[in-house]
């Protein structure tokens, strides 16, 4: 199983959209923010500027799924994942804060190329090219049954 999630720091990392991906089901979750913009520390804000016009094009003030639901989530698509993958330390370090089974996260960092910014495959991107959980799970599940074989 392959998760990627994309966030923000508060200056803790919060998830803004995730991707769950098996091989055969997908999910995907855009979460609305914990709080008001105008509450982050003012370097805070100029990053999430800088990550909505140039990483991953989500707004702040975006999404649809609380975020307190995200252990939920979790829990329950992990439910019966033998591995749970992602690529990153930070996305490896919030798994395993927020999962039971932590020992079952991996990060692929060392084991995948580098995932570039591509043509997203959801709608809440205001980037044509941009860091996308739905796009990046598939490729990161294609890059780890190839890499079985």
């Amino acid at each position: 199983m392959i998760v990627d999630v994309q966030g923000f720091r508060t200056p803790d990392f919060v998830p803004k959209e995730m991707a769950i991906f098996d091989g055969t089901r997908l999910g995907h979750y855009l979460f609305k923010p914990p709080f008001p913009f105008k509450r982050l520390r003012e370097d805070l804000k100029r990053e999430a500027r800088w990550l909505e016009r140039h990483k991953h094009g989500l707004a702040w003030s975006s999404g649809h799924t609380n975020l307190n639901e995200i252990n939920n989530i979790l829990q329950e698509a992990t439910r019966n994942a033998r591995v749970i993958y992602c690529k990153g330390k930070m996305k490896e370090d919030y798994l395993k804060k927020v999962l039971p089974s932590s020992d079952l996260v991996i990060d692929l960092l060392e084991e995948t190329p580098a995932l570039a910014a591509v043509t997203p495959e959801c709608f809440f991107h205001k980037l044509a090219k941009c860091n996308c959980t739905v796009s990046f799970v598939k490729q990161l599940y294609n890059a780890r049954t190839q890499s079985n074989m």
